[in-house]
């Protein structure tokens, strides 16, 4: 990718020439040398696919989501779609925001033709944007999964106040087109009273119900289960949310559930990762 902060964050194999497409993050040349997303395409023997992008590299212009002047480093999803072409979430800021000082960070969602070009059919110009509550610092976009219909699921932590340690974990589903699902939660967005650290991870079941994976922040792994409205299924772990502790009182480990995955037998599988501070 490009500049000194660079990194893939996510991994994609398109079904239909098993060609790499990555998801990363770096410096970029736009307006204030902010972090930004690139997209890559490799084929089959590891070298950039030059038809795709430009020399095999296509970069998010954030100025084009809704007005953003930085996107999040490290925080982004990737989704395949049946027509080739292909879907990235992250956060996006605004530093032009009224009383937002340095600027704070909004949930987007963008769609991207075959050949890595913005799709202007989409949302609003190639792009739906979750705006949060001027009151509200900053909401980080790393999950999300499409449903066979087509619409589109989304998971994030949102700050709910100026403390780092009050967030909550929200849900969002969007029409195929880029619409808000309105019959989903309020306007199609729902906050839950899950204090999530970070999220990361999301499935669905045969059923329809939705999982949700990341971290809490009592230093905990945790899976929810929603209802397909978005509200938590209470019949799952306690009250729709089962964690796995990563504390020890030797020292301090926070943890964070990184993926899922269903079994055959509906059993669930989460891995992720623990740092150990005495």
């Amino acid at each position: 990718f490009e500049g000194s902060d660079d990194g893939i964050v996510a991994l994609m194999l398109r079904p239909s020439t098993n060609y790499i497409l990555a998801v990363g993050t770096g410096n970029t040349a736009l307006p204030g040398n902010e972090d930004s997303v690139f997209i890559a395409q490799y084929k089959t023997d590891g070298k950039l696919d030059t038809a795709f992008g430009v020399g095999g590299k296509a970069q998010i212009d954030y100025t084009a989501i809704a007005g953003a002047t930085n996107i999040a480093p490290s925080h982004a999803a990737l989704q395949p779609l049946a027509n080739g072409k292909f879907l990235v979430a992250g956060s996006a800021k605004k530093t032009a925001e009224p009383g937002a000082g340095l600027g704070r960070f909004d949930v987007f969602v963008a769609r991207f033709d075959s050949n890595g070009a913005l799709d202007a059919s989409f949302g609003v110009n190639g792009s739906a944007v979750f705006e949060r509550s001027i009151l509200t610092p900053n909401a980080y976009g790393e999950a999300m999964t499409v449903l066979p219909d087509g619409r589109i699921l989304l998971a994030w932590h949102q700050d709910i106040d100026t403390d780092s340690h009050n967030r909550r974990l929200v849900l969002a589903r969007l029409n195929a087109n880029g619409s808000p699902d309105t019959s989903f939660g309020s306007g199609g967005t729902l906050t839950t009273t899950v204090n999530a650290y970070g999220v990361h991870a999301m499935a669905v079941q045969a059923d329809g119900k939705i999982l949700v994976t990341g971290g809490l922040n009592n230093r905990a792994f945790f899976t929810t289960r929603h209802l397909t409205d978005g509200t938590l299924d209470a019949t799952f772990g306690v009250n729709g949310v089962a964690s796995t502790p990563t504390w020890d009182q030797g020292g301090f480990i926070d943890g964070l559930a990184n993926d899922i995955a269903l079994q055959p037998d509906n059993r669930i599988v989460i891995t992720g990762t623990t740092s150990y501070f005495n």
